[in-house]
Protein backbone atom coordinates (compact mmCIF):
# COMPACT_ATOMS: atom_id res chain seq x y z
CA UNK A 1 0.00 0.00 0.00
CA UNK A 2 1.03 4.06 -0.93
CA UNK A 3 1.20 6.26 1.48
CA UNK A 4 -0.99 9.55 0.47
CA UNK A 5 2.48 11.67 -0.88
CA UNK A 6 3.67 8.46 -2.75
CA UNK A 7 0.07 7.93 -4.27
CA UNK A 8 0.44 11.80 -5.65
CA UNK A 9 3.84 11.34 -7.06
CA UNK A 10 3.06 8.26 -8.82
CA UNK A 11 0.06 9.74 -10.68
CA UNK A 12 1.51 13.46 -11.55
CA UNK A 13 4.83 11.68 -12.71
CA UNK A 14 2.62 9.17 -15.27
CA UNK A 15 0.61 12.41 -16.20
CA UNK A 16 3.94 14.69 -16.73
CA UNK A 17 1.78 17.46 -14.51
CA UNK A 18 3.66 20.47 -13.47
CA UNK A 19 4.51 22.07 -10.35
CA UNK A 20 1.86 24.71 -9.68
CA UNK A 21 4.44 27.09 -8.29
CA UNK A 22 6.81 27.48 -11.36
CA UNK A 23 4.75 25.72 -14.12
CA UNK A 24 7.65 23.52 -14.64
CA UNK A 25 6.79 19.61 -15.26
CA UNK A 26 7.20 17.61 -12.08
CA UNK A 27 10.52 15.23 -12.56
CA UNK A 28 10.79 12.45 -9.76
CA UNK A 29 14.19 14.13 -8.88
CA UNK A 30 12.37 17.80 -8.39
CA UNK A 31 9.29 16.39 -6.37
CA UNK A 32 9.16 18.34 -2.85
CA UNK A 33 6.56 18.63 -0.56
CA UNK A 34 2.70 18.15 -0.02
CA UNK A 35 0.47 20.88 0.64
CA UNK A 36 -3.43 21.56 1.48
CA UNK A 37 -5.63 24.11 -0.09
CA UNK A 38 -8.73 23.95 1.41
CA UNK A 39 -12.52 25.39 0.45
CA UNK A 40 -15.67 24.98 1.51
CA UNK A 41 -16.83 21.88 -0.06
CA UNK A 42 -13.41 20.41 -1.46
CA UNK A 43 -9.68 19.74 -0.40
CA UNK A 44 -7.18 19.98 -3.27
CA UNK A 45 -3.85 18.22 -2.12
CA UNK A 46 -0.66 19.45 -4.46
CA UNK A 47 3.04 18.86 -4.20
CA UNK A 48 5.44 21.67 -4.75
CA UNK A 49 9.48 21.08 -6.52
CA UNK A 50 12.06 21.68 -4.74
CA UNK A 51 13.23 24.68 -6.06
CA UNK A 52 9.98 26.72 -5.33
CA UNK A 53 10.74 25.55 -1.71
CA UNK A 54 13.67 26.80 -1.71
CA UNK A 55 12.37 30.02 -3.14
CA UNK A 56 9.99 30.27 -0.55
CA UNK A 57 12.27 29.87 2.67
CA UNK A 58 13.91 33.04 1.08
CA UNK A 59 11.46 35.21 0.69
CA UNK A 60 9.64 37.58 2.95
CA UNK A 61 5.55 36.10 4.61
CA UNK A 62 4.04 38.62 2.84
CA UNK A 63 5.73 37.42 -0.60
CA UNK A 64 4.81 34.01 0.53
CA UNK A 65 1.30 34.88 0.78
CA UNK A 66 0.91 36.06 -2.40
CA UNK A 67 2.84 33.59 -4.14
CA UNK A 68 0.69 30.43 -2.61
CA UNK A 69 -2.79 32.76 -3.39
CA UNK A 70 -1.47 32.47 -6.83
CA UNK A 71 -1.06 28.66 -6.81
CA UNK A 72 -4.60 28.58 -5.34
CA UNK A 73 -6.13 30.44 -8.14
CA UNK A 74 -4.29 28.21 -10.33
CA UNK A 75 -5.40 25.10 -8.83
CA UNK A 76 -8.98 26.42 -8.71
CA UNK A 77 -9.02 27.12 -12.43
CA UNK A 78 -7.37 23.91 -13.95
CA UNK A 79 -6.20 21.35 -10.86
CA UNK A 80 -5.87 18.48 -13.84
CA UNK A 81 -2.95 20.67 -14.90
CA UNK A 82 -0.92 20.26 -11.77
CA UNK A 83 0.52 17.86 -9.27
CA UNK A 84 -2.44 17.89 -7.61
CA UNK A 85 -6.02 15.75 -6.33
CA UNK A 86 -9.21 16.66 -5.33
CA UNK A 87 -11.46 15.58 -3.15
CA UNK A 88 -14.91 16.39 -1.74
CA UNK A 89 -15.58 16.80 1.74
CA UNK A 90 -19.00 15.65 1.48
CA UNK A 91 -19.88 12.44 3.61
CA UNK A 92 -20.78 9.31 1.74
CA UNK A 93 -24.37 8.66 0.69
CA UNK A 94 -24.30 5.18 1.91
CA UNK A 95 -27.71 4.43 4.05
CA UNK A 96 -29.24 7.34 2.63
CA UNK A 97 -29.08 6.95 -1.11
CA UNK A 98 -32.77 5.15 -2.41
CA UNK A 99 -32.14 3.70 -6.09
CA UNK A 100 -34.79 2.24 -8.23
CA UNK A 101 -33.53 -0.12 -11.36
CA UNK A 102 -31.19 0.90 -14.22
CA UNK A 103 -32.80 0.23 -17.54
CA UNK A 104 -31.33 0.69 -21.48
CA UNK A 105 -32.98 3.33 -23.33
CA UNK A 106 -35.46 2.42 -26.06
CA UNK A 107 -35.09 4.31 -29.27
CA UNK A 108 -38.92 6.40 -28.15
CA UNK A 109 -39.31 9.85 -29.24
CA UNK A 110 -40.45 11.09 -25.60
CA UNK A 111 -39.26 14.84 -23.86
CA UNK A 112 -36.42 12.72 -21.63
CA UNK A 113 -35.16 11.21 -24.33
CA UNK A 114 -34.52 14.16 -26.37
CA UNK A 115 -33.15 15.98 -23.14
CA UNK A 116 -30.82 13.54 -23.17
CA UNK A 117 -29.69 13.20 -26.69
CA UNK A 118 -29.77 17.19 -26.92
CA UNK A 119 -27.35 17.23 -24.11
CA UNK A 120 -24.28 14.64 -24.83
CA UNK A 121 -24.60 15.93 -27.78
CA UNK A 122 -23.89 19.63 -27.05
CA UNK A 123 -21.65 18.33 -24.48
CA UNK A 124 -19.47 15.40 -26.40
CA UNK A 125 -17.02 14.91 -23.61
CA UNK A 126 -19.22 14.28 -20.97
CA UNK A 127 -20.49 10.44 -20.46
CA UNK A 128 -22.66 10.74 -17.22
CA UNK A 129 -25.15 13.41 -15.89
CA UNK A 130 -27.59 13.68 -12.99
CA UNK A 131 -31.06 15.34 -14.10
CA UNK A 132 -33.92 15.60 -12.17
CA UNK A 133 -36.42 13.34 -13.64
CA UNK A 134 -39.99 14.08 -16.42
CA UNK A 135 -43.48 14.16 -15.10
CA UNK A 136 -44.83 10.66 -16.79
CA UNK A 137 -41.00 9.22 -16.99
CA UNK A 138 -40.83 6.73 -14.28
CA UNK A 139 -44.74 5.26 -15.22
CA UNK A 140 -43.29 4.98 -19.04
CA UNK A 141 -40.16 3.77 -18.23
CA UNK A 142 -41.55 0.83 -15.59
CA UNK A 143 -45.20 0.42 -17.55
CA UNK A 144 -44.14 -3.26 -17.57
CA UNK A 145 -42.30 -3.70 -14.52
CA UNK A 146 -45.04 -3.57 -11.79
CA UNK A 147 -42.25 -4.09 -8.92
CA UNK A 148 -39.79 -1.53 -10.32
CA UNK A 149 -43.05 1.11 -10.60
CA UNK A 150 -43.68 0.46 -6.92
CA UNK A 151 -40.43 0.75 -5.73
CA UNK A 152 -39.63 4.31 -7.32
CA UNK A 153 -42.45 5.35 -5.83
CA UNK A 154 -42.17 4.04 -2.41
CA UNK A 155 -38.02 5.34 -2.79
CA UNK A 156 -39.67 8.91 -3.88
CA UNK A 157 -37.11 8.48 -6.74
CA UNK A 158 -36.65 12.11 -8.12
CA UNK A 159 -33.45 12.17 -10.09
CA UNK A 160 -32.21 10.24 -13.72
CA UNK A 161 -28.82 9.37 -13.64
CA UNK A 162 -27.74 8.80 -17.08
CA UNK A 163 -24.71 7.11 -18.79
CA UNK A 164 -23.51 7.74 -22.81
CA UNK A 165 -22.47 4.59 -23.85
CA UNK A 166 -22.02 5.90 -27.18
CA UNK A 167 -23.66 7.96 -29.67
CA UNK A 168 -27.53 7.45 -29.61
CA UNK A 169 -26.92 4.45 -27.28
CA UNK A 170 -27.69 5.31 -23.16
CA UNK A 171 -28.66 3.85 -20.39
CA UNK A 172 -30.17 5.37 -17.18
CA UNK A 173 -31.07 4.49 -13.29
CA UNK A 174 -32.86 6.01 -11.11
CA UNK A 175 -32.27 7.49 -7.42
CA UNK A 176 -33.43 9.73 -5.02
CA UNK A 177 -32.45 13.69 -3.97
CA UNK A 178 -28.83 14.26 -4.56
CA UNK A 179 -29.34 17.50 -2.54
CA UNK A 180 -26.04 18.47 -0.86
CA UNK A 181 -23.30 15.94 -3.17
CA UNK A 182 -21.54 17.42 -5.89
CA UNK A 183 -24.30 16.58 -8.75
CA UNK A 184 -22.83 18.43 -10.89
CA UNK A 185 -19.17 16.75 -10.96
CA UNK A 186 -19.04 13.96 -13.94
CA UNK A 187 -16.81 12.26 -11.96
CA UNK A 188 -19.13 11.89 -8.77
CA UNK A 189 -22.07 10.78 -11.02
CA UNK A 190 -19.91 8.20 -13.24
CA UNK A 191 -18.67 6.76 -9.21
CA UNK A 192 -22.79 6.31 -8.48
CA UNK A 193 -23.68 4.86 -11.59
CA UNK A 194 -20.90 2.15 -11.15
CA UNK A 195 -22.39 1.47 -7.43
CA UNK A 196 -25.84 1.14 -9.03
CA UNK A 197 -24.84 -1.57 -11.77
CA UNK A 198 -21.88 -3.37 -10.47
CA UNK A 199 -22.99 -6.19 -8.27
CA UNK A 200 -19.35 -5.70 -6.41
CA UNK A 201 -19.77 -2.78 -5.43
CA UNK A 202 -21.85 -1.41 -2.11
CA UNK A 203 -23.10 2.59 -1.30
CA UNK A 204 -20.19 1.88 1.09
CA UNK A 205 -17.69 2.35 -1.84
CA UNK A 206 -19.01 5.51 -3.30
CA UNK A 207 -16.74 7.88 -1.78
CA UNK A 208 -14.01 6.02 -2.30
CA UNK A 209 -14.12 4.86 -5.89
CA UNK A 210 -15.25 8.76 -6.58
CA UNK A 211 -11.68 9.85 -4.97
CA UNK A 212 -10.11 6.73 -7.05
CA UNK A 213 -11.78 7.98 -10.36
CA UNK A 214 -10.56 11.65 -9.55
CA UNK A 215 -7.09 10.24 -9.00
CA UNK A 216 -6.95 8.33 -12.34
CA UNK A 217 -8.34 11.69 -14.16
CA UNK A 218 -11.79 10.68 -14.59
CA UNK A 219 -10.52 7.52 -16.42
CA UNK A 220 -13.56 5.29 -15.05
CA UNK A 221 -12.89 1.84 -15.83
CA UNK A 222 -9.38 2.21 -14.78
CA UNK A 223 -10.54 3.33 -11.53
CA UNK A 224 -13.10 0.42 -11.22
CA UNK A 225 -10.63 -2.30 -11.51
CA UNK A 226 -8.20 -0.60 -9.55
CA UNK A 227 -10.58 -0.06 -6.78
CA UNK A 228 -11.75 -3.78 -6.71
CA UNK A 229 -8.23 -5.48 -7.13
CA UNK A 230 -7.58 -3.25 -4.26
CA UNK A 231 -10.96 -4.17 -2.09
CA UNK A 232 -9.46 -8.28 -2.93
CA UNK A 233 -6.42 -7.95 -1.51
Amino acid sequence: MFDEKSLIIKDILKKKSLCPGCDEEMIEYRVGELFLYSTENEEIKYILCKECLKKINKIRKEKQIKFFKKIEIKLENNFRLYSAILESKSKPLAGELKESGAIAELPIDNPWNEDDRKYFENNPKINYRARKIYPGELEETYKNNAELKKSAENNNITTAIVHKISDGQRVRAYVNSLEGYPREDEDFIAALFQILMNDFLKLEDLDSLYQEIKRRNSFVKEAVEAYLKEKEE
